[in-house]
């Protein structure tokens, strides 16, 4: 697929080099493949002084190809127009190639997938301050996003970025990317089982209207398994996962678990299992009256050296 057409569109980007016409051939540059899905591929661009993350669907003229695709990167693309937060990706640009969109973004180091040893499903548990911290970051973007009326509807480890890993005395910056699924609260698209099932309430698999609060069990998930030393999960079928929602078994796990202190299992408990923490605000409200400490940190030290 070539590239070309440049456009700007974010202010908080940093400009890419053009050509004396206003148009850069992109794909005169290094590039090389980071990610694949279903819809497309990711793939990194190396400018002089500056490299980013290009997401762009799969040829036309591959098997693969489906319109449907192209229209949640249509959507996608101009969602990042009006979307701007610290904690949410910036893109750098939208522009067409070959009559599809394609979304330019800031590179960043690693997924939340890739941050334990061996994976996201292996290796020891997180300190509790960096999984709170990185829970919090991520509901200041919700909190963003909710306020518009709107929700991501696919918060998940892959699509959690991180500058750079915890192994710097600097905290690093997280951000929520992949906007392809986010939809208005109480859209036509809010009762689609779309997303990624393990970190889906039982309301969105029974097909009801999605709310903030879907977005919010995602996030408490992702803190359960960023504080303990196994998924949720493992490897079970999407069936397997709805079946323990339904019948509770996976709330039995949780209040049954051993490995997090007390404050951080009940602040667990209030999102997963209770209505008390309906959106990004009110998870935010709560991270910061209970544990003040980790909206103070300022370095890595500072987290790992916290009580609990």
């Amino acid at each position: 697929m070539g590239i070309s057409h440049l456009k700007f569109h974010n202010a908080y980007a940093a400009p890419f080099p053009q050509s004396k016409d206003g148009i850069e051939a992109l794909s005169d540059y290094p590039s090389e493949i980071i990610g694949q899905g279903a819809a497309g591929q990711v793939r990194r661009v190396d400018m002089p002084g500056q490299s980013f993350a290009l997401k762009e669907l799969h040829d036309k003229d591959s098997k693969i190809y489906n319109t449907r695709h192209l229209w949640y990167l249509k959507r996608e693309a101009a969602l990042l127009t009006w979307l701007h937060h610290p904690n949410i990706v910036n893109a750098y640009a939208r522009w067409r190639s070959d009559g599809d969109p394609v979304v330019a973004m800031e590179l960043l180091g690693l997924s939340l997938s890739e941050l334990k040893p061996g994976g996201w499903r292996c290796g020891d548990a997180l300190s509790f301050g960096i999984g709170l911290y990185i829970v919090r970051e991520i509901a200041k973007a919700l909190n963003y996003l909710h306020s518009k009326g709107s929700v991501h509807a696919d918060v998940a480890p892959k699509n959690v970025l991180l500058e750079r890993p915890f192994d710097t005395g600097k905290l690093p910056r997280v951000v929520l990317c992949d906007f392809a699924l986010t939809q208005r609260v109480g859209g036509v698209l809010s009762k689609a089982l779309c997303g990624t099932p393990r970190y889906a309430p039982i309301e969105v698999w029974e097909k009801k209207p999605r709310t903030e609060k879907a977005d919010v069990f995602a996030l408490g998930c992702i803190l359960y398994e960023l504080v303990t030393t196994g998924a949720q999960y493992e490897q079970r079928s999407a069936a397997d996962v709805y079946l323990d929602l339904k019948d509770g078994d996976k709330y039995e796990r949780i209040r049954a678990n051993t490995e997090m202190p007390p404050s951080i299992k009940d602040l667990v408990e209030s999102i997963l299992l209770s209505s008390s923490i309906f959106n990004g605000f009110d998870l935010l409200y709560n991270i910061d009256r209970t544990f003040p400490a980790i909206r103070k940190a300022k370095t890595v030290e500072d987290l790992t050296s916290l009580a609990f």
